[in-house]
């Protein structure tokens, strides 16, 4: 390609809108100009040519790969996934499509989209290129421990704390399962529980076993079911508690959409709960994303309204932060798939929180955090505070 010519892409790629007076890209020359560009790794040009030539309904497979690889170098990874799609339409066993959706999904931390990948690849690449990749079928995925410490300003609520143990696994290209072994310990005084023996010190032990799988159906659909079991001691009373959670996942490119039913038994009382979730990646990678979710429950024949939302920023190469906020009224209520419960007597008003997230080596995990939450005494209008400092370790198999 001619310096001239490469002039007049640049150009018309980054020129205002308002110039229309433009000839129409024909196929031949979007073949041969984007397989210069590509050639001579102009990403970004490549990437608005390629834009412009779709504009002009010029779209084919190689033109395709050439813009979703130019994505994928300049880490826009869901811009890049946006074009490897538009190739798996036409030709579900493209190898490359297929190879490189697979980084991008790893990329965007969505591993067990990426496992997934390697089923197709199974099929379609060489014996001796997909040894050479060292792909495992069955294998942990993570193993964890969070804890967190509650504090309280009022002597009716003593301090509490929270251990979870958690791990994943891969069981094939498909199924994934994330199991948690999780205590919660608080001693509170509540004197309108007059059933309640001792109730000036009432001690909470609760033991909780959460259990999670995940199916991959196909290259945008996932589906969840999971069980969460609580046991709760209060005094001469005791709770056995059993959840279940079923649900569907689409992951998009830019945007993956969610939607779970929760439903059973709290404390003798009848909960249903409905989560709609949206997961986007304004920027097509982690370096900033964001997750919305509105949940709709029925707790005591009350229904309540929440709606909890997660910004994500990438701080350095190693080092991210999350803030999240929860508005609306709760007591009783399941998060993140049903794996975080909050089963407390007291109304919470709102929840603030801040957490940062340490990646020492690919493998390695480091979390620490603070919440805030203003609570609704029980049975009262008397406003409290509960603060929280969070950690946790993992480690990625």
């Amino acid at each position: 390609m001619s310096f001239r010519k490469l002039i007049f892409i640049f150009l018309l790629v980054f020129s205002s809108p308002s110039w229309a007076q433009r000839t129409a890209i024909t196929p031949q020359e979007a073949d041969a100009d984007s397989y210069q560009l590509y050639l001579n790794g102009n990403w970004p040009v490549l990437l608005g040519y390629g834009k412009e030539a779709l504009k002009d309904n010029v779209d084919f497979t190689y033109l395709r790969l050439r813009m979703a690889y130019a994505a994928f170098m300049l880490k826009n990874y869901a811009e890049a996934l946006k074009h490897y799609d538009a190739v798996l339409i036409k030709d579900s066993h493209n190898e490359v499509a297929h190879y490189y959706s697979r980084l991008c999904r790893l990329y965007l931390n969505q591993g067990e989209m990426a496992a997934y990948e390697v089923l197709p690849l199974s099929h379609i690449m060489s014996k001796e290129n997909f040894d050479k990749e060292h792909f495992v079928k069955y294998r942990p995925t993570e193993a964890a421990l969070e804890s967190s410490l509650k504090f309280t300003d009022t002597s009716a609520r003593g301090s509490a704390n929270y251990v979870a143990a958690k791990l994943g696994w891969q069981l094939g290209h498909r199924i994934n399962v994330q199991q948690s072994l999780i205590m919660y310990n608080q001693t509170i005084s509540e004197p309108w529980y007059t059933g309640v023996t001792r109730n000036d010190s009432i001690a909470i032990r609760q033991k909780e076993y959460y259990n999670k799988v995940s199916v991959v159906v196909n290259h945008h659909w996932m589906l969840k079911g999971g069980y969460h079991f609580i046991y709760t001691p209060f005094n001469n009373y005791t709770f056995r508690n059993h959840m279940v959670m079923v649900g569907a996942k689409y992951y998009g490119s830019y945007l993956n959409l969610q939607a779970m039913l929760m439903g059973g038994k709290l404390n003798d009382s009848a909960l249903q709960q409905l989560d709609l979730q949206a997961e986007y990646f304004p920027a097509g990678n982690l370096n900033i994303y964001g997750q919305t979710t509105a949940s709709i429950h029925n707790s005591y024949g009350q229904k309540q309204f929440n709606i909890k939302q997660v910004l994500g920023f990438k701080l350095r190469s190693d080092l991210w932060t999350e803030v999240n906020a929860t508005a609306g009224k709760f007591n009783n209520r399941f998060e993140n798939d049903g794996a975080y419960v909050y089963n407390a007597i007291d109304n919470n008003i709102y929840k603030l929180g801040l957490n940062l997230f340490y990646y020492p080596t690919a493998h390695l995990q480091f979390m620490a955090g603070l919440t805030l939450e203003k609570r609704e005494m029980f049975k009262t209008d008397y406003i409290f505070n509960q603060n929280s400092i969070n950690g946790g370790i993992t480690w990625k198999f």
